[in-house]
């Protein structure tokens, strides 16, 4: 029975351009969008009593939920464009209302819990992480590229401007695989900040595999093989009596003037000493020595 490896049929190029147009609004909000949607399909809505989700799909057909929550993804970018004109001026405006959510959020969420006997701070506290938790993406893109900006300086000044725009690429890449990965792992992993965290360290793992290491992993690694290369080389350098004792000695052989008469070189004579002096060694230990 043949195996074979079946690709989606929604993950056809002219889909995968679409996601590429929209790809700086899904690392701002648009990945909270996908992910508000896929928890929908998936789990449901919440009952509000008993804080169970009801007539969620489940993850039977997970890839088709997934094609759903981009789709709604897009039809949100599409309508960022009509409202802001473009994407930086939206996310620009999102950066600055972030106090104002933050202290609006707050105060309606203390009001809340207050009202109904439970601690005002804790409810602002509940309020302050789900702002974040929806900014989160926008917050975790811009910290990453901060963070990469020394590597695609160093990769631009030693290879010159292709070299950091690739280095540039790969960041888009990892950043990209980290989020889609985050909202992934939250639907999966129902647990707030959790699943989003261990999700995006899969994604960005997988994204890394496809795009490569960044230029500052790469240089490192050469520069630690060649530090243990030349350790390696200078420990050859260093021996032990015992191990001078077996290098063989490679000085010039020459001729050298002997009692002998005859032309014997250096290390012929040297040998024929050494052998004179066995020999005598042995006369004077035998006990037949003819002298005695």
């Amino acid at each position: 029975m043949a195996i074979g490896l079946s690709i989606p049929s929604y993950a056809t190029w002219s889909n995968v351009r679409r996601f590429g147009k929209m790809l700086p609004y899904y690392l701002c909000d648009g990945a909270v969008v996908q992910q508000e949607v896929l928890e929908r399909i998936v789990r449901g809505t919440k009952d509000a009593t008993t804080g169970k989700y009801t007539g969620g799909a489940g993850y039977k057909h997970l890839g088709k939920s997934i094609k759903t929550s981009i789709l709604e993804t897009e039809k949100a970018y599409k309508g960022v464009l009509t409202r802001d004109g473009s994407f930086w001026k939206y996310a620009g405006k999102s950066i600055r209302e972030l106090p104002t959510e933050l202290s609006t959020n707050w105060s309606a969420a203390t009001t809340a819990a207050k009202a109904v006997g439970k601690s005002g701070f804790i409810g602002g506290l509940k309020s302050v992480g789900t702002t974040l938790g929806k900014k989160l993406p926008l917050i975790g893109s811009l910290i990453y590229a901060a963070t990469e900006i020394p590597n695609i300086v160093r990769a631009t000044a030693d290879g010159g401007a292709i070299s950091g725009a690739a280095e540039a690429a790969k960041t888009v890449g990892r950043m990209a695989g980290f989020t889609a990965g985050a909202v992934l792992g939250q639907v999966l992993i129902p647990i707030p900040l959790v699943g989003g965290i261990i999700g995006g360290m899969v994604g960005e793992k997988l994204a890394s595999l496809v795009v490569g290491k960044s230029y500052t992993e790469q240089k490192e690694e050469i520069q630690q093989e060649a530090k243990t290369e030349a350790e390696k080389q200078s420990k050859k350098g260093v021996h032990s009596e015992e191990e001078e004792k077996e290098i063989p000695n490679e000085e010039e052989e020459y001729i050298v003037e002997n009692d002998i008469g005859s032309t014997l070189t250096n290390k012929q004579l040297a040998r024929l000493e050494e052998l004179q002096r066995a020999i005598a060694e042995e006369n004077n230990n035998s006990t037949f020595n003819v002298s005695a």
